[in-house]
């Protein structure tokens, strides 16, 4: 698929250090894509790829220091994400896509210093990784996001004077 092959180059660009370039990539990548759900707005996969296209360019954005763009991006890669049809995706690796999302967006407003924005954006994202542990506890990547989001929930509700949430969450990790 050609949507594919330009968010593999953009995967290549990016190991190269050309993030103006890896941009590029994504976001033909992604116009792609959007041309591929249009004719075909059932199928999980693209949806699912379309997502990851959307995650891509926002991550790329918000290191560029666009973070009103990367949120939107992120944005849209999370309404994706959301959408798909749980009879067709396993819900254990939509609420791992969806927490690794919502991660994206609050670090997003961590950079930005909007630590209210974060909690809210980790607290969702602890809810999603959850499920996703529900549905597959075995899972060593599900582990290790609900590691990564548990860790910076609790450094943000500590930014934010929630000192009594931030033990409660830590001790969720033991």
């Amino acid at each position: 698929m050609l949507g594919r092959c330009w968010l593999l180059l953009g995967n290549i660009e990016s190991d190269l250090g050309h993030m103006t370039e890896s941009l590029a990539c994504y976001i033909r990548g992604v116009r792609v894509l959007q041309r591929v759900v249009e004719t075909a707005p059932d199928d999980a996969s693209v949806q699912g790829i379309l997502a990851d296209a959307y995650s891509a360019v926002g991550e790329r954005v918000s290191v560029l220091g666009r973070s009103d763009e990367a949120e939107a991006y992120l944005l849209k890669s999370l309404a994706c994400a959301r959408s798909w049809n749980t009879h067709q995706a396993d819900p254990g690796f939509r609420a791992y896509l969806i927490a690794g999302i919502l991660a994206k967006l609050a670090a997003v407003h961590q950079r930005a210093n909007n630590w209210g924005r974060a909690y809210s954006y980790l607290e969702q994202a602890a809810e999603e990784v959850h499920r996703a542990l529900q549905a597959a506890p075995s899972k060593a990547e599900y582990r290790e996001r609900y590691g990564q989001v548990f860790t910076a929930w609790i450094l943000t509700s500590a930014r934010l004077g929630k000192h009594e949430a931030a033990l409660d969450q830590a001790r969720r990790l033991e």
